[in-house]
Formats: C-alpha cells, sequence, structure tokens
C-alpha cells in the first residue's frame, strides 16, 4: 500500500512538470547553483544565502541545476548551454538570469521522489499510530488537495519543509505510543533538523509538542500516547535536540566553519524579514496585515472535504456527545494543539504569506479523516435502525469499509482538481464563492498563468523584435522566444527602467493589479488602455497584455501621419491614433502620439496639446512625453515611443467639430526657454473630432 501512496504522489507532482513556475523558484534554482558553486570552491561559509535558510532546497536544487547543465538534450533547450563545462553553464545561467525549462523538469523530478518518500512513509507511521485504514483516508484528503498539492509541486522551501515536519511529528507521536526503543526518536529529531534547516518556522510547532508533553505526563491524552515519567521524558527531550542539532550542523557547510556567524547572521536576517512586506488583504494594499489573515486563508485554500472535515473534528473535540472512541478523540485534540499553537505564533508577525500554513495542512487533514470516517459510520447506523433488513446488511458493509469513504473522497477531490489542472494554487474554497471573491481578500497570484501569457505572445508577429515587460521576469522569461523585461516592485526613473524604455508589451500580473505596482501613477496610466489580450484562470483575469512604451513594427502601419511635419532637433512625430472621433459630454479623448526619437533627447521634453475650432484657441494642455515617466536621463535614439494621452473636457463644451492640434519646441532648451518658445509658436493641426449634442 506504501508503494501505491508513493507512485500516486509521484504521479501527481511530474504530471504537466513544466507548468506552472513559482515566483520564488528561480531565486531558489540559483541559490542551490551558487551553493553547490561555493562547495566545491571550498568556500563554505559562503553557503549563507537566505534566513530561511533552504539548506535542502539548495542541495536539491543544486543538483538539478548541476545537472540541467550536463545533460544537453534531456529536454529542448530554450538558451544553448555548454555542457562540456559546468562553470561556463553556470556563467550562461547566471547571465540570462533565469533558469531554462529542463532545470525545472530535471529539479522537479528529483524533488517529486523526495517528497513521495516523505508522504508514502508519513502513511506508514501513521498507521502505526492509529491504523491503516485511517491512514489511507487521510492521504486520499491529503494527496488530492489543490493547495498542498500545488506547493509540493515547487522547487522552493515549503515543499520539503512540510514533508520533513510530518514525517518527524508522527515519528514522535510514534515514539510517545511506545513503552520503549530509540528508534523513532532518533528519527524524528533527524527529520525535525531537516525541518528546521529548510525553513525556520518549523520551529513554531515546539510549542504545541511541549503542551502535548505535558498533557501526556499528566495522563490527558491516555490511552493514545502513554505516561514515561519527567526523568524519561527530560531524556528524550535531550537526544531528539541533539539529533536535530547534528543534522543542522552536518547538512549546512556554514555550520562546519563558522556556526556563531551563521547563527548571527540568522537570526538578523529573520529580524529584518518580519518587519518587511508588500501585501494584499481585505481589499486593500498593506505592509502588514493582521490576525484574522491565517483564519480567512484556511477558510478560501481548503477545499470544501477538508474545511467541513475540520469543522466536524472541531466539534467532535468540544462536543461530548459527539465523541469518537477515545484514541481517535485524543488523537484530534493532540492535533488540534498543534494547529493552533502553530498558527497562533505564526500570526504574531505582519509579513504573512498565504503558504507558512502548509505544515499544518496534514495535521488537519488527519483530523478530516477521523471527522468523516465517524460521520459515516454515524450515518449509515441511523439509516441502518430505519431501513429494511436488505438494505440494513448493505449499510452494515458500508459502516465498516474505509474503502467506500476512500474511493467517496478521490472521486470528489478529482471533479475539485480537473478544473484547475495543472495551475493548482489558483484553488479557491467555492463554499466562499472561490476565486471571484478571493480576489477582493487575499493576494492572488504566483506565476500561474504566465506561461499562457507567454504563449499568446510567442503568436505575434516580428518576434524578433519582441520584448515584453513582467512584474516577474523569471517566470515569464522560461516561456518566451522574445526578451523578457523586469517590472521592479518600487518606481524608479532613468535607464534603471529598462522595462519602460524597451518594451513593445506589458504584462500586468493579478498581484501587480493588486497592489499597484510599481506605482499608483503608472500603473493607472498604462492601465487605462483596452488590453490585447488577458489571461484567465477560474474566472478571474491573471495577466492582462497591453501595449507597451516602445511601437511595434506592426502597430506603425496603423497609424495616421499629420499632414504638416511636426518635429524638432531630434524629435519628429510620425503618427497618432484616435480611439474614437466622436465622443459624448464627459467622454475622455484617448489620443496616442508616436515620437521617432533621431538623436538622445532629455527625457522630460514637453510639448502642448491645443484644442480649436473654427480656427479659434479653446484651450491649450502642456504634457510631457509618456507622462515624464521616462526618468531624467536622455531618451536613446532608434526609438520609437508609444505616448498615451488622455484628454479631458468639461461636459458643457458644446457640439460641434474640433480640432487637436500640436506645439513642439525644441527638446535641447532649457524648461525656461521651453515654456517661452511653445507660446509664442503655431499649433499644427493633426486631427480632428466631433463632440456629439447631449442625449438629455
Amino acid at each position: 500500500m506504501v508503494i501505491v501512496v508513493f507512485i500516486v504522489s509521484f504521479a501527481t507532482r511530474v504530471i504537466a512538470v513544466e507548468v506552472p513556475i513559482n515566483v520564488d523558484e528561480n531565486l531558489w534554482l540559483f541559490r542551490g547553483l551558487n551553493f553547490v558553486g561555493q562547495l566545491f570552491s571550498g568556500n563554505l561559509s559562503d553557503t549563507y544565502f537566505q534566513h530561511h535558510p533552504g539548506v535542502p532546497t539548495m542541495w536539491v536544487n543544486g543538483l538539478g541545476m548541476t545537472l540541467g547543465c550536463l545533460v544537453e538534450n534531456f529536454y529542448p533547450p530554450r538558451i544553448n548551454l555548454d555542457s562540456d563545462s559546468l562553470r561556463t553553464c553556470a556563467s550562461l545561467l547566471r547571465s540570462q538570469n533565469f533558469a531554462p525549462l529542463e532545470t525545472y523538469v530535471i529539479t522537479r523530478w528529483i524533488q517529486a521522489i523526495i517528497t513521495s518518500g516523505l508522504i508514502s512513509v508519513s502513511t506508514w507511521l501513521l498507521s502505526r499510530v492509529l491504523t491503516l485504514k485511517l491512514a489511507l483516508i487521510t492521504v486520499s484528503i491529503l494527496a488530492l488537495e489543490p493547495f498542498f498539492l500545488g506547493y509540493q509541486r515547487l522547487v522552493i522551501t515549503d515543499s520539503l519543509q512540510t514533508g520533513f515536519m510530518l514525517v518527524s511529528v508522527l515519528a514522535l507521536f510514534l515514539h510517545w505510543r511506545m513503552t520503549s526503543g530509540q528508534l523513532y526518536l532518533i528519527a524524528s529529531g533527524v527529520t525535525m533538523g531537516l525541518a528546521i534547516a529548510t525553513k525556520t518556522t518549523s520551529l513554531l510547532v515546539f510549542p504545541g509538542l511541549l503542551a502535548i508533553a505535558l498533557l501526556t505526563e499528566l495522563n490527558c491524552v491516555k490511552p493514545l500516547f502513554l505516561k514515561k515519567g519527567l526523568a524519561n521524558q527530560f531524556k528524550d527531550v535531550g537526544i531528539w535536540s541533539l539529533c536535530i542539532l547534528i543534522t543542522f550542523i552536518v547538512i549546512w557547510p556554514a555550520m562546519w566553519v563558522a556556526p556563531i556567524e551563521t547563527i548571527a547572521r540568522l537570526v538578523e536576517d529573520l529580524r529584518d524579514e518580519t518587519q518587511r512586506g508588500s501585501l494584499f488583504f481585505l481589499g486593500r494594499s498593506t505592509r502588514e496585515v493582521n490576525a484574522l489573515f491565517y483564519p480567512v486563508v484556511l477558510l478560501y485554500r481548503l477545499s470544501p472535504i477538508l474545511v467541513i472535515g475540520s469543522l466536524l473534528s472541531l466539534l467532535m473535540s468540544l462536543l461530548s456527545s459527539w465523541r469518537d472512541e477515545g484514541i481517535y478523540q485524543k488523537q484530534l485534540i493532540v492535533n488540534l494543539i498543534l494547529v493552533l499553537s502553530f498558527l497562533l505564533v505564526l500570526s504574531v508577525p505582519g509579513n504573512k504569506l498565504d503558504r507558512y500554513i502548509l505544515p499544518i495542512i496534514p495535521f488537519l487533514a488527519i483530523n478530516a479523516a477521523i471527522a468523516w470516517r465517524f460521520i459515516l459510520q454515524t450515518a449509515t447506523q441511523f439509516l441502518r435502525s430505519k431501513s429494511p433488513q436488505p438494505i440494513s446488511h448493505i449499510l452494515r458493509f458500508t459502516e465498516r469499509r474505509a474503502s467506500v469513504l476512500i474511493v467517496l473522497i478521490i472521486l470528489v477531490k478529482g471533479l475539485t482538481l480537473y478544473p484547475v489542472f495543472p495551475y493548482y494554487i489558483s484553488y479557491y474554497n467555492p463554499l466562499v464563492r472561490g476565486a471571484r471573491t478571493a480576489r477582493f481578500v487575499l493576494m492572488m497570484g504566483n506565476g500561474e498563468a504566465l506561461d499562457l501569457a507567454a504563449d499568446w505572445l510567442n503568436q505575434q508577429v516580428n518576434l524578433n523584435e519582441l520584448v515584453a515587460a513582467s512584474r516577474y521576469r523569471s517566470v515569464l522569461g522560461p516561456y518566451l522566444i522574445g526578451e523578457a523585461l523586469e517590472i521592479p516592485r518600487g518606481f524608479r526613473g532613468g535607464l534603471t527602467q529598462r522595462w519602460l524604455r524597451n518594451a513593445n508589451f506589458l504584462v500586468f500580473y493579478i498581484n501587480q493589479v493588486q497592489r499597484e505596482i510599481p506605482n499608483q501613477e503608472v500603473f493607472e496610466y498604462f492601465s487605462r488602455q483596452e488590453p490585447l489580450h488577458v489571461v484567465q484562470l477560474n474566472g478571474v483575469d491573471y495577466a492582462t497584455i497591453y501595449p507597451g512604451p516602445i511601437a511595434r513594427p506592426e502597430e506603425m502601419q496603423t497609424i495616421i501621419t499629420p499632414e504638416e511635419a511636426i518635429e524638432a532637433d531630434g524629435l519628429t512625430l510620425r503618427g497618432y491614433t484616435l480611439t474614437s472621433d466622436s465622443l459624448t459630454p464627459g467622454d475622455p479623448l484617448e489620443l496616442t502620439l508616436y515620437w521617432d526619437i533621431l538623436e538622445a533627447i532629455p527625457s522630460q521634453t514637453t510639448f502642448t496639446l491645443s484644442i480649436q475650432q473654427d480656427n479659434t484657441l479653446l484651450m491649450a494642455i502642456p504634457r510631457v512625453i509618456l507622462q515624464g515617466f521616462l526618468g531624467d536621463d536622455a531618451i536613446e535614439t532608434g526609438k520609437t515611443i508609444r505616448d498615451l494621452q488622455f484628454l479631458s473636457f468639461p461636459v458643457t463644451l458644446p457640439a460641434g467639430d474640433y480640432e487637436i492640434a500640436i506645439s513642439l519646441s525644441s527638446p535641447l532648451l532649457s524648461a525656461d526657454e521651453a515654456l517661452v518658445d511653445m507660446g509664442t509658436s503655431i499649433p499644427k493641426t493633426i486631427g480632428l473630432f466631433e463632440m456629439l449634442p447631449s442625449e438629455d
């Protein structure tokens, strides 16, 4: 049975293994590559990269990246790798700054073997702690839980942390159930050491385990765990802690040569981590979220089977009339202590992410399995007492067959997974109206759907000139044929804004939209345009593609060329487009100007848009190319800037025909000189629009 669990777990992790890429995976892949590089170079103290600290993850990812360099034809390469030299390969990968798809495939297969093995071992341990039937019910709930499975497929710290922690706690439970022996205690210490070395939040389970140990000595969880005496408990704590410490040191080379400095850096970085964040919760962007966050996450992120089962298990723990057999009842209480203690400590920092709850999901699944087993037995007993004898015999058979419950759970969970395949992380609980409601409550999007955005971009013409900017370049890049640029979290002017100066497509991602990244003004400017394409998952816009600031060659074929040449030193208005030449009162005018940059000019180059009627100037509106978003550095030559301008008019503007004109001063003049020059220059008409009569 353990082999079957392994095969099913492994299959669910490697089917459609190329998608999606998570926003953190590229970081951890390169940390793994650098980890292996420092190890081979003998720079052991430099194997510290992150406060998590992600050591087992870096071992796995370092191996995957190394194999990706050596196995040249395993998958069709997206970048040219020199497999003759690992050093050359690593250098090429760093210059590319994101890992190719074949590396994700290899690394995910390696991790799938490990995480599937951990789930299989956990199933066997749980069968020893409780029963095989209960263990199989649990794994049927857990293995196909969308949120859990989605993160188990990714090569980030949460995947291994959850598996190591589950094995450790179950091994400790089994030790507490036995009257002698230290094997499971040692196994628990080793796997807990691996869990902590993967992610330091594993330490948050300690208060719960301590509380359970105290309750054991008070005979409060008998017959699940047996009292061993305080002396034996202290001895066990010593052995367990020693195993954790030894494992933590052995697996992390930085601890071999600089243990004190490494721990000091770890503590300092952890302190900084709890004080930063760019989050979204309950409809607003924020740097910190309150204690409601994780209860809301549990409600939205877990499937109905797990949510309802967890709530039923809570009732079984609190209500005497709902109590199950002694050992199961105590297991419910023990798991509840672990879950609550973990969540309470986790809720203290303001910086919170939904995936931080992953380590407690297996214990919620155990409780849900106990609850559903109890409900099935209670329901069949009630129906059997009210049914004719033939039906009563059938119900008696159902009551005693855990396989019936397992089949029902797998069927329901399969129907739950199918609509979100393979983007499991995009799943939200339909009991609270799913993703359509969740987008107003929680920060959404971890990279899923950007592969679909890349698929659409790859179908465009002039792929050799395609440059797309995205908040998550490392996710879009492996799928994109053209060049991918990064939209930074904060807005900075100048040449550092490469995405503004080079991109002809902008891919706005859902959590970028929620948080208005890079800032409100820049986001609003581009998002007012009509999108070229929208990628949806579960009825929610995940990736919206807009035209970028740099004009595309095919776009230039649709522009209107002015009758009069409009130019200044190094700058020419090549053409324009109007979204509509007929407006109703209150409508804005959407005018797109296409500027050819013939010589390097100041990025703050100004011009004046004028509205005229019968050669009479009605209004003059000073503007800056691309609203001044290009910063302070000169605009490079050889570009055609796509400059979108929105003009608003008073609702009292009379109906009639109006002219749009432009006055353009020399970009090389000073600001004061340009202002004078504009005031004396004659506006040149470029287009017409009609203001329609009011419908009132």
